[in-house]
């Protein structure tokens, strides 16, 4: 063994170089788990067919030394030839693969067949060469080439040619990256083919082509880009590629979108671990149902609790599986989701109105743990939430947007002495949107400072009409949204803008969410302080929606507590109206004020009354109304 090596590293150090480099990329893809894909399964296939094609070229040389009959020789070599031809078709297989083109050659049967003709023909051949020795053969254990040798040559070549033309045509389907890798290897790989070709002993081919390999494995294998680690599924990077690719080369896809939301409070009881743990599960068994349904398709995490499924066909039997498998394998968790059938190609006119709308389809899918399509919405709504960029910035430009107040009964003073400031817009298209789309539209694009400031300044402008303090209002609360309390300017926009208005800042309590409490707390308290120092107040909205850490939302210097609305509709439950008496109680003995949210009847306005909360906001008392409503409200209480 130890003689064969050694004539192995004498012999052939460079095929025996491109073995080492070979092996190790195939083995470290199959660690890295870089198997599912169909560009990763012919990345492996291209290095063990290369790996096979380096064997053949080995034993075709150290044959020689080791028997006196050409046949054996002859036989390796051609193995050797054949599989070197296989590669140049494997690797433009490749690159339909990476492009995800293939539906572009599968559109008519006869391109794949006019595309393995050469191999075929270069097959017979090979064949043909045991009896003509055309191609090449061995005369006295000497290896000759025959007269039809650069036959062996036009095949590859073809192959690698049509690659470079390809890449050219589609290389929108690539990144910078890998456009440049894929090109770049097959002038490399013609430029060592040609030196080997003037000097036949320097066995250098499959040394270049292990590093070929090499440079795709650096560039276009990369599992931190297009693979979650933890669940193995497709990377968000990886699913916004394919969107784009198939849009571009007008391939028809559906996409089964299942969003989870339980995922997110489940993470407020479980541990890190636990929280992967449950994510793969659920990729796990995803897989299953696929494979218990006979389906290949892709599964993408773009998010931390979204998944993506994309298909060929909409499959619709396998969808409501996954469904019901969802429900009955996480019973215990209380797991909610909406699934979602998309037909990308018919619902969708371009992958920016597909991408923009995923971000938003729960705004009108209600029905949690069932299947629901596109269509269900009517395309009034698919507009808005494909336009809700330009209804915004529309509505900046125009100052269309109109601030609503609710007012807010104090129990002490029997009177109405404060009131939430909401946004509405009604745009001249569309009429009505709804204000949760507008400001996550506007948070997740940016234009959440802008909204901000612009509904800031014009509930100053309100709070300048002089007959609001001689009906009794003393304050307006004002939302800020977790995006604008990470901002580094909010506090000294919002002072900014008090100022020209020319007000105190007691006329303003500023409302903070548990979402955003629970954020980066440094910058948020840097804002919040300065603020307070100013004199502003502050408000913890939404309380019982988030993570509830009270300890860290404490360290804020908060006025007011605001009781979420989601509470009160549970008041019906013994458990939760004993959590309600408590945590109010909690409350009012650490010194905070209390405002319970989303009252509508006397019966429960009478029941936190007598809990002792401070204020009182909902339907019972009134809904939010304009400016001049609002006025006319309070000049009738008073």
């Amino acid at each position: 063994m130890i003689f064969l090596l050694t004539q192995m590293l004498r012999m052939t150090p460079f095929d025996c170089a491109a073995l080492v480099v070979l092996v190790i990329l195939f083995l470290a893809n199959i660690i890295r788990g870089m198997t599912k894909s169909l560009d990763n399964k012919y990345y492996l296939a291209l290095a063990a067919e290369t790996i096979v094609c380096v064997f053949f070229d080995i034993a075709s040389v150290l044959c020689l030394d080791m028997t006196e009959n050409p046949l054996i020789p002859m036989i390796f070599n051609t193995g050797y030839v054949f599989t070197h031809v296989l590669t140049a078709l494997l690797y433009l297989f490749y690159i339909f693969s990476i492009t995800d083109t293939w539906h572009v050659i599968r559109r008519k049967k006869i391109h794949l067949t006019l595309l393995c003709l050469p191999m075929v023909a270069t097959a017979g051949l090979l064949a043909y060469n045991f009896w003509s020795h055309k191609m090449f053969t061995y005369d006295g254990m000497v290896y000759q080439r025959g007269e039809w040798f650069l036959a062996l040559y036009i095949t590859p070549m073809f192959y690698l040619l049509f690659g470079a033309i390809y890449t050219l045509v589609f290389r929108k389907c690539l990144d910078a990256v890998q456009d440049i890798a894929v090109l770049s290897i097959i002038p490399f790989v013609l430029g060592v083919v040609a030196v080997q070709f003037y000097v036949p002993d320097l066995l250098l081919e499959l040394f270049a082509c292990s590093l070929s390999f090499l440079l795709l494995s650096v560039t276009t294998q990369r599992p931190e880009q297009m693979l979650d680690p933890i669940t193995g599924c497709g990377s968000r990077s990886a699913y916004l590629k394919m969107i784009s690719r198939n849009y571009a080369t007008n391939r028809s896809f559906n996409i089964v979108m299942v969003d989870i939301h339980s995922i997110a409070s489940l993470n407020a009881t479980t541990n890190y671990d636990a929280q992967n743990k449950l994510q793969k599960s659920v990729a796990d068994l995803i897989r299953k149902t696929q494979a218990d349904h006979n389906i290949n398709a892709d599964i993408y995490q773009p998010e931390f609790n979204r998944f993506r499924l994309v298909l060929p066909t909409e499959r619709m039997v396998y969808t409501t599986t996954l469904s019901a498998s969802l429900q009955g394998s996480f019973r215990g968790l209380s797991f909610v989701y909406n699934i979602c059938i998309v037909k990308a190609m018919m619902d969708f006119p371009d992958a920016r109105s597909l991408i923009s709308w995923e971000h938003n389809f729960n705004m009108y899918y209600t029905r949690m743990n069932e299947v629901q399509r596109v269509s269900d919405v009517s395309q009034k709504e698919l507009n808005i939430l494909m336009n809700t960029e330009r209804i915004i910035s529309n509505a900046l430009e125009k100052n269309s947007i109109e601030m609503y107040y609710q007012p807010i009964y104090s129990v002490e003073k029997d009177a109405f002495v404060s009131a939430e400031a909401l946004m509405r817009l009604t745009d001249e298209q569309y009429g009505p949107i709804s204000p949760f789309l507008l400001i996550s539209t506007a948070e997740r694009n940016g234009m959440i400072h802008m909204l901000g400031n612009y509904t800031f300044r014009e509930v100053c402008k309100f709070l300048n009409r002089p007959e609001l303090e001689e009906l009794g209002l003393e304050y307006v609360e004002f939302n800020l949204s977790v995006e604008q309390c990470m901002n580094v300017d909010l506090a000294d926009d919002i002072i900014h803008i008090l100022e020209d208005a020319e007000l105190p800042p007691t006329k303003v309590n500023l409302e903070i969410t548990e979402s955003a409490a629970s954020s980066s707390a440094e910058r948020l308290m840097g804002n919040v302080s300065k603020l307070y120092n100013y004199g502003f107040t502050f408000s913890l909205d939404d309380y019982g929606t988030g993570y509830s850490n009270i300890t860290g939302m404490l360290q804020y210097p908060l006025d007011i507590i605001k009781i979420d609305k989601s509470f009160v509709d549970n008041w019906g439950k013994d458990n939760v109206r004993a959590v309600i008496e408590s945590t109010i109680a909690m409350f009012k003995k650490a010194g905070y004020k209390v405002l319970v949210e989303g009252i509508e009847t006397k019966e429960l306005a009478d029941a936190f009354i007598a809990l002792g909360v401070d204020y009182i906001q909902g339907y019972y008392y009134a809904r939010p109304m304009n400016g001049d409503a609002f006025v006319e409200f309070l000049r009738k209480a008073v």
